[in-house]
């Protein structure tokens, strides 16, 4: 159970009087009660336990991220020279330098823009699963939501970053 105190009562104030709860408690039922005790600890003193293995699992998640990253631009980089033979043959035969930005970046786009979706939507559903993935006696103080300006950030980190 948890609960909250009233702004200027500190936690020595109420551990004598939820002892005295406890006991009377205790006395009234002995056979369900006996031996209750009342743990009262400072929010920060009990999101202090919680903080390390969620910054563990941070950081797992930063170094599997860093990887996928340089993966990704080892692919790029392996498809750029791939394809630096076809530019060439093509700004040979006479195609603008215009058409050939249109087309890579026509194509940058057919790819950007599905991952960018499948990113936004799995984004909403895990929003919606999260409050069920939380360990227990983290309580969620935020609102997330997924609304305009999340899409624009989502669509310009999205073309910046194709």
């Amino acid at each position: 159970m948890l609960g909250r105190l009233r702004p200027g009562v500190g936690v020595e104030k109420v551990r004598p009087e939820l002892d005295t709860i406890a006991r009377r408690l205790s006395d009234a039922f002995p056979a369900t009660d006996k031996g209750l005790t009342f743990l009262v600890k400072a929010e920060a003193e009990r999101l202090h336990e919680v903080v390390r293995p969620l910054l563990l699992m941070l950081g797992g998640v930063g170094l599997v991220l860093v990887i996928c990253c340089a993966n990704v631009s080892g692919m790029m980089l392996a498809r750029a020279e791939a394809r630096r033979r076809e530019i060439a043959v093509r700004l040979a035969l006479g195609s603008g330098r215009g058409r050939l930005l249109r087309q890579l970046l026509t194509e940058s786009m057919t790819l950007v823009l599905p991952g960018a979706a499948l990113g936004l939507v799995l984004t909403s559903w895990l929003l919606r699963l999260q409050p069920a993935l939380m360990p227990p006696g983290i309580s969620m103080c935020f609102d997330f939501r997924v609304d305009v300006r999340v899409l624009a950030y989502a669509l310009v980190v999205s073309l910046l970053l194709r």
